[in-house]
C-alpha cells in the first residue's frame, strides 16, 4: 500500500481505545486471520469490490472529525504503522444492512472530545503487528440477529438492522478473508470457503 503518514497517525489514534461499551464483553462471532500487507490490501479491495460500503474508524482523533474510507487507496494500514500505534480498530458500514450509523460523542477527561462509531449492524475489524517483517493479525467481528436484541445496548440498534442482508455481507467479508491469504486457524483455503459458503 501507499505509505501515508498522515493517515497512519489518524488509524493510530485507535491505540488506547477499549471495544465500545457496547461491544464489550460480547461473545460476537470473530473471523480471524494472518496476513502479509499485500495480501491485507487485497482483501479490502475484494471487500469494496464485493460489498457496497464505507469504512470508519473506530475512534477519531481527539478534536477531530472521524475518517471514513470509500476506497482502498485511503487505507494506509502495514506492520510498522500498527507496531507504533499498538493496533487499530475499524467498522465497517454496508449501505444495503442499516442506514449511515449515527456518531457518539465522547468527552475526554483531559478536555476536548473524539467521535466513535458502534452499532449491531457494523462488522468490527482489529488489526495488529508485532514486528515489522511479520504478518498482520487480525480479526473480523459482528453481532448475530439474537445476541443483538437480547444484549445490545449502544446507539443503532437491531431494529434498525436488516438481519438477511446482513448474513449475506458476512459471508462476503468470510470469502475476502479466505480468498487472500490462509485463514489464522491454517485450514485449507477450499475447506474455508465451504464453510464461508454456507
Amino acid at each position: 500500500m501507499a505509505k501515508s503518514a498522515a493517515i497512519a497517525a489518524g488509524l493510530g489514534a485507535n491505540r488506547a481505545s477499549p471495544l465500545p461499551p457496547a461491544l464489550a464483553g460480547l461473545n460476537m462471532p470473530w473471523i480471524e486471520f494472518e496476513k502479509s500487507e499485500n495480501e491485507l490490501e487485497e482483501m479490502f479491495t475484494q471487500i469494496f469490490e464485493s460489498i457496497e460500503c464505507l469504512i470508519f474508524e473506530a475512534y477519531s482523533v481527539p478534536n477531530f472529525a472521524i475518517k471514513e474510507f470509500d476506497s482502498v487507496e485511503g487505507l494506509t494500514i502495514n506492520a510498522g504503522s500498527l507496531i507504533k500505534s499498538h493496533g487499530t480498530q475499524l467498522s465497517i458500514w454496508c449501505f444495503s444492512v442499516m442506514p449511515r450509523p449515527r456518531l457518539r460523542t465522547i468527552e475526554l477527561r483531559e478536555g476536548g472530545s473524539r467521535q466513535a462509531v458502534d452499532g449491531c449492524g457494523l462488522f468490527n475489524i482489529q488489526l495488529e503487528s508485532f514486528s515489522e517483517n511479520s504478518t498482520i493479525v487480525g480479526k473480523i467481528g459482528f453481532f448475530t440477529e439474537s445476541a443483538a436484541k437480547n444484549k445490545y445496548t449502544g446507539l443503532n440498534g437491531p431494529e434498525i438492522v436488516n438481519w438477511d442482508n446482513h448474513k449475506q455481507a458476512a459471508k462476503l467479508l468470510k470469502k475476502a478473508i479466505v480468498q487472500t491469504g490462509q485463514p489464522a486457524n491454517k485450514s485449507s483455503k477450499k475447506d474455508a470457503l465451504k464453510r464461508a459458503s454456507s
